[in-house]
């Protein structure tokens, strides 16, 4: 008994561990923006980290006004200061030392926004406060205006990518250096393939990749990888009708997920379209009924 105990666990730990990294949308992003006017401006700043975003903070809370604390610690994380970029009051106090922000106490006025994001250079000088929807409104405008030589596109090292209609979506597994499955995903747009990053932000379409051969993109944004080519981080696909009202209908379908990480190339063996049968994970399904029939012997076994 002991003896078929050990070989379940050991069978279990050696079941292939698959990286994956969850795209993001309008629906999935935060659960209470999906009937903000900002929806758009919001899934668009989080993509470049003007807005970061926090692991386990499943509200964006849109109506409520943005704190000058947490003006602080987004514009910190923007612009990478702070000693300790994973210390969020480390990132407050860089910001607050430099002058960005008057204090760490009470909200957000225009002017505050221009100081920690802009050095005051922007044409932004209200004193009024704003909710943290209104500051997603207001900062959209400088996703395409320059402050300081550039918009926040381009601070953030992004550069526009191909539209039109997605012709084909691959998906290829691989194994990583740690022993775990790897996935990436390879979108082809108007005869240009391209690689789907970690982290993606998309708008109006399923969070499945294999969902989108067909759907027309109304534009799309990259960025250089370290190891060279470029990388798909965000993709705002053409509005659906109705999406106004229920934007949500864009990811009732699957509630998919990227997994990312080696570009699809023709000729290999493992790469097939997503959508078709790629994704499932063979090798695990058939451990884990190994090890289910085993389990099943021994407590059989036992009552016999």
């Amino acid at each position: 008994m002991k003896r078929i105990a050990v070989m379940i666990f050991v069978l279990m730990l050696l079941l292939p561990a698959a990286a994956q990294a969850h795209i993001v949308n309008e629906s999935n992003l935060y659960d209470d923006i999906a009937f903000s006017e900002a929806r758009e401006n919001i899934v668009y700043l989080s993509g470049l980290g003007v807005i970061p975003y926090e692991h386990g903070a499943p509200l964006f809370k849109p109506k409520d006004k943005l704190s000058r604390s947490d003006l602080a610690y987004w514009a910190g994380s923007f612009r990478g200061l702070g000693a300790q970029q994973s210390d969020p009051q480390a990132v407050r106090q860089a910001v607050l030392a430099e002058g960005g922000v008057p204090s760490l106490d009470g909200n957000a006025t225009v002017r505050d926004v221009n100081q920690a994001y802009f050095q005051g250079r922007a044409e932004l000088n209200g004193s009024e406060e704003l909710t943290r929807e209104q500051f997603a409104s207001l900062m959209a405008a400088y996703l395409t205006t320059k402050v300081n030589g550039q918009t926040l596109f381009e601070q953030a090292g992004y550069s526009p990518g191909p539209s039109g209609t997605v012709e084909a979506v691959a998906m290829k597994e691989s194994q990583g250096a740690d022993g775990k499955t790897v996935r990436t995903y390879a979108v082809t747009i108007q005869g240009v393939t391209l690689e789907l990053s970690e982290h993606p932000r998309i708008l109006y379409a399923p969070v499945d990749p294999g969902l989108w051969k067909g759907k027309s993109i109304r534009e799309s944004w990259v960025m250089n990888k370290r190891e060279g080519g470029q990388q798909l981080q965000l993709i705002s696909f053409v509005k659906p009708a109705g999406a106004a009202s229920s934007p949500q209908e864009a990811n009732s379908d699957e509630k998919g997920q990227a997994h990312a990480h080696h570009m699809c190339q023709e000729g290999d063996s493992d790469c097939v379209p997503a959508g078709e049968g790629a994704g499932f994970p063979v090798i695990p399904a058939a451990a884990g009924a190994v090890a289910a029939v085993l389990l099943c012997w021994l407590l059989i076994k036992k009552r016999a």
